[in-house]
């Protein structure tokens, strides 16, 4: 492909996506969200099932590469639906609870139920994620009904 034709699909591609219906143009901007959040599970399950020396080596710090990437891929994209926007805020919310085991597993799942049940044990921050995360569950459920 020559460079005149790479800038016309450039110009192009945006145009064209604008006029996708937006079910469609939310799937591609979320795909990659999507993706990078099962990379990252997928990296977390298997740095906790090293063993402690093992993953505190080079192994580890391989993983731990895996999951920096997911998160940055998840950090740079833009979400266009209310669960890729829930992906983003349980990551951030990952970096902020004290991150025992019990909340990676949790966290990895997206149970709300977990952090709802221990809320008053919560910093305010911490309650603060946690609702907006309820929130936007519960978005996605309303923008669910209103389709079917």
């Amino acid at each position: 492909m020559n460079r005149r034709k790479l800038l016309i699909a450039a110009m192009v591609a945006p145009i064209a996506t604008a006029f996708l219906p937006s079910s469609a143009r939310a799937h591609a901007d979320d795909a990659r969200i999507l993706a990078a959040w099962s990379d990252r599970s997928s990296a977390y399950d298997r740095y906790h099932s090293l063993d402690r020396t093992v993953a505190e080596g080079p192994q580890g710090d391989a993983i731990w590469a895996e999951i920096d990437r997911a998160e940055q891929t998840i950090c740079d994209a833009v979400a266009m639906t209310p669960e890729g926007a829930e992906i983003q805020l349980w990551v951030a919310f990952h970096h902020t609870v004290g991150g025992t085991v019990a909340d990676d597993d949790a966290i990895r799942r997206r149970d709300l139920n977990h952090f709802q049940a221990q809320s008053e044990d919560l910093d305010w921050n911490e309650r603060m994620a946690v609702a907006a995360l309820t929130s936007i569950r519960n978005l996605s459920a309303v923008s669910e009904e209103a389709r079917a």
